[in-house]
């Protein structure tokens, strides 16, 4: 997890102002490149860090990402928050 937390990271302050971006590079690395299905911990923890770093610390923003997840749970736990 701490590798995918780097690379959203990373990708985000590359791409500050563009989340498909970050999200495509992410998408390729963690579920095309390393053949990871899109219910996996790390695909879809990316895609929260994504969440909460492109939200800009407004809740509202952030949950209106729920849809960067791959999975239904994912778009759940971005509600709770």
């Amino acid at each position: 997890m701490a590798e995918v937390v780097n690379d959203a990271i990373k990708l985000y302050h590359k791409n500050p102002d563009d989340w498909v971006t970050a999200r495509q590079s992410l998408y390729k690395k963690w579920v095309v490149d390393r053949n990871w299905n899109g219910n996996s911990t790390p695909s879809n923890g990316a895609m929260v860090i994504l969440s909460l770093l492109y939200g800009n610390g407004d809740s509202t923003n952030t949950s209106s990402m729920q849809w960067l997840g791959l999975d239904a749970d994912v778009m759940l736990q971005l509600q709770v928050l």
